[in-house]
């Protein structure tokens, strides 16, 4: 199978896609090839410059340090998935941690190629703009899950926080310790499970929760 040149790349990612060829062209043209070995980390600097990096193959977690020094998994980047966008103004370093879970390809698009081309096209912009606006409603709902007494908002919060973007939660320690990290007791927790499991977008399995829509889940949870 033919490795795509990266101005193919680039043409075949949502941000990306239906630009002016030449704008494509300008950004494919700085980008760099990075490969990483499972288990390795992953940054948004590639050879000393801040980049949009840009999974191509394999699959990266992402985690975030919690109060207790222990890492919290919130998710999986897969191929199409980007990283580095959410400080790409304030320069600050990224608060999540990236690793590679398998043998992992990235392309490497520096930040400052990328903000120049904000400013040859309003479309780019306006996306990059739609993605922030994501984000910040994506927080606002788990605030108001979070800030919710009840187990239902707790049990859905942390179910939507760990959601990978395939729509898949796993339960990665028992039932109790879960219990534990949530802060219901183990009724409710069974309990909301078994109205999570009623729903027509979910599917439960032994070991992962797979919800096929994502937002109507969200919208039933914010909801109730």
């Amino acid at each position: 199978m033919r490795t795509p040149t990266l101005h193919e790349f680039l043409s075949g990612i949502d941000l990306f896609s239906g630009l002016p060829e030449r704008l494509v062209a300008d950004l494919a043209s700085g980008c760099h090839w990075g490969n990483h070995d499972k288990n390795e980390a992953v940054h948004d600097i590639w050879q000393g410059l801040p980049s949009l990096g840009i999974v191509a193959e394999g699959e990266l977690s992402v985690s975030l340090a919690s109060l207790d020094g222990s890492e919290a998994v919130m998710g999986s980047l897969y191929p199409g998935g980007h990283f580095g966008l959410g400080n790409m103004f304030s320069g600050e370093p990224a608060i999540v941690t990236l690793r590679a879970l398998c043998a992992t390809s990235v392309v490497y698009l520096p930040k400052d190629n990328l903000r120049g081309a904000m400013h040859q096209s309003p479309e780019l912009t306006g996306r990059i703009l739609a993605f922030y606006n994501r984000k910040i409603r994506f927080l606002q709902e788990r605030i108001c899950l979070l800030a919710s007494p009840s187990p239902k908002a707790r049990v859905s919060a942390y179910i939507l926080n760990h959601l990978t973007e395939r729509g898949e939660f796993y339960f990665c320690c028992s039932k109790c310790d879960l219990c534990r990290h949530i802060g219901v007791a183990r009724a409710s927790l069974y309990r909301e499970l078994e109205e999570i499991r009623s729903l027509p977008c979910v599917s439960m399995k032994k070991n992962k929760i797979e919800i096929s829509d994502p937002d109507a889940f969200r919208r039933h949870m914010l909801a109730g």
